[in-house]
């Protein structure tokens, strides 16, 4: 296996493990908002959350939980896994939902994007498309970049 295979695996696995993160990233607790509010107090300069903010970091947290999830999975050894497959459509759902409370059409057409490319992934694999799923890694590749400079995430 290549370096470069070995990289689109990693990205792919860590854009796949991001899903576990369902609850990350989405509207915190009420303990989470007293805490932050009291910590706000006592700061000079408190740190807001903007919605775009929020929506980059939701779908950081969904990438985060897809990495998680599919660390163990190899597309080489097992291209069509159905249990990779609903984890990646799951994936894809819950980033759709992140999208739409960024205010700014560059946040919400990058998390989109990829959550788009996700179902596009899980629908070649679900169809066994071994072309398809190939082509449709690269272009998870490609969107996870471009939300990853979109969110400014390192």
């Amino acid at each position: 296996m290549t370096a470069r295979h070995r990289r689109t695996i990693a990205l792919i696995s860590l854009a796949l493990a991001a899903t576990a993160t369902t609850g990350c990233g989405q509207a915190p607790n009420a303990s989470s908002n007293n805490e932050a509010a009291a910590s706000a107090q006592h700061s000079p300069h408190p740190r807001q959350i903007t919605p775009d903010v929020r929506a980059c970091l939701g779908a950081q947290a969904i990438l985060g939980h897809v990495a998680a999830s599919t660390a163990r999975w190899s597309p080489q050894q097992q291209p069509f896994a159905k249990a990779m497959a609903a984890r990646i459509r799951l994936s894809s759902d819950q980033l759709a939902s992140q999208g739409p409370q960024a205010r700014s059409p560059r946040v919400r057409a990058a998390v989109a994007g990829l959550a788009r490319s996700f179902r596009s992934l899980s629908d070649a694999m679900e169809r066994r498309d071994r072309r398809k799923v190939n082509a449709t890694m690269h272009q998870t590749r490609v969107t996870y970049k471009t939300l990853k400079a979109t969110c400014s995430l390192d």
